[in-house]
């Protein structure tokens, strides 16, 4: 049941909505040398189909544009007249172009359209809509067929934002490209819960540390064999010493996001991301990874953003250690970077991935959903946060975070 849920969730975006769009933009295109401005909404679909990520859907679709020029030169169906050749028109040529471009441009430009404000889709729907009366109510069809190009140009990224935002709207299309949105939702409830278990957690370590405490004092006050003092002693301090670890996990959960600090003094860059390595870091699966800070940036301070540094941090180490694992199972040594460097502006911190030659390591892949959600985190406190994903570079992450001291 659970992969045919998710299988239905994949066909929707990868096969249902793509495959409908590309028939509709054929239909559209073997009337639009006919009629030029049905070429605006062809291009709208051009817009949509690129969000979607589909370029063979795309480059099938612009391939099958041109083949409507030879329509009028098939013989007629009995029941319909003979089609008359027409030329085609700017506006059909550059709806297909368009179409051509959604299969082409690099699914990375996507992410730059949830970026774009209010403004600019007003702007490119008022645009769009300008050209296409304009060229309805010219009388040269020379002028109003070379209007109907920007129009189209408008009308597929106004056609691409739309769908970028309904598709987030549409809450199975988030999980694209990632096991389905069950994961995510349970480390979303995980967090939950975990919040309300710390409490819980906390007590059993109280009274583990007065018990270890009370040990100790009888220990001091009783005779014993000086080797046996000597073990039951070091068994004390490792008590202790676990105990004060388990303790700086929870606070770890405990502040995770909010500062943690009350002295807003030592709040900066280089603490933010200390905290977010000693959330993700751990021993056991990440032992051969080494974490380094650097950079002229590391003592700014953050008062206002710690926490979203914080979690923008948590967000892309976590992804980045998937970069260390083999198909196999098998982990790579190398290191991760965190370099924060000072601008007039903006504080850049980049995360860099590393094996032991320096070279780049495996492409890490972040899933939609959470990579929508951090950016809308960084976006409300005037930072950034992008994913890169380039062969051959060893950048993986980019945080952009505004300065407060200008």
């Amino acid at each position: 049941m659970k992969r045919r849920k998710d299988g239905n969730a994949r066909a929707e975006g990868r096969r249902i909505y793509p495959c409908t769009l590309a028939l509709c933009f054929s239909a559209l295109m073997i009337v639009a040398p006919a009629s030029p401005p049905v070429a605006v909404m062809g291009a709208v679909l051009a817009g949509a189909l690129f969000v979607f990520r589909s370029p063979l859907v795309a480059a099938l679709a612009a391939a099958a544009a041109p083949v409507a020029l030879w329509l009028p030169l098939l013989p007629p169906l009995p029941s319909l007249p003979p089609l008359s050749p027409l030329p085609p028109s700017p506006g059909f040529w550059s709806a297909t172009a368009l179409m051509a471009c959604a299969a082409l441009i690099p699914h990375r430009a996507i992410y730059f359209l949830m970026h774009l404000s209010q403004r600019i889709t007003i702007l490119c729907l008022a645009l769009s809509t300008a050209c296409l009366c304009v060229a309805l109510l010219l009388p040269m069809e020379r002028a109003a067929a070379l209007l109907i190009v920007p129009a189209n140009l408008f009308a597929a990224l106004l056609g691409a934002i739309l769908t970028r935002y309904l598709a987030f709207a549409n809450a199975r299309i988030l999980g694209w490209d990632a096991q389905g949105l069950e994961a995510i939702v349970r480390n979303l409830l995980l967090g939950r819960i975990t919040s309300g278990m710390l409490h819980d957690l906390a007590q059993p370590l109280n009274v583990i540390s007065m018990a270890n405490g009370n040990l100790s004092y009888i220990i001091e006050h009783i005779g014993i064999d000086p080797d046996k003092r000597a073990q039951i002693d070091e068994r004390i301090r490792r008590i202790s010493a676990n105990t004060e670890n388990a303790a700086a996990i929870l606070s770890l959960f405990r502040w995770f996001g909010r500062g943690g600090n009350a002295d807003y003094s030592l709040l900066n860059v280089r603490s933010a991301l200390e905290r977010a390595i000693a959330a993700t870091r751990s021993n056991v699966r990440h032992a051969d990874i080494s974490v380094e800070l650097a950079g002229d940036g590391l003592d700014h301070p953050l008062s206002r953003r710690h926490g979203t540094v914080e979690i923008m941090g948590v967000a892309a180490l976590l992804c980045a250690f998937g970069g260390f694992l083999r198909e196999d199972g098998s982990r790579i040594k190398g290191q991760v970077l965190l370099r924060a460097d000072r601008s007039p502006a903006h504080i850049l911190v980049t995360l860099h991935c590393m094996d032991e030659e320096g070279m780049a390591t495996i492409d890490c892949h972040m899933d939609p959903a959470t990579l929508w959600l951090i950016q809308q985190i960084a976006l409300e406190c005037d930072s950034e946060f992008h994913h890169r994903r380039r062969r051959g570079q060893t950048t993986r992450f980019t945080m952009r975070i505004a300065r407060d001291d200008i």
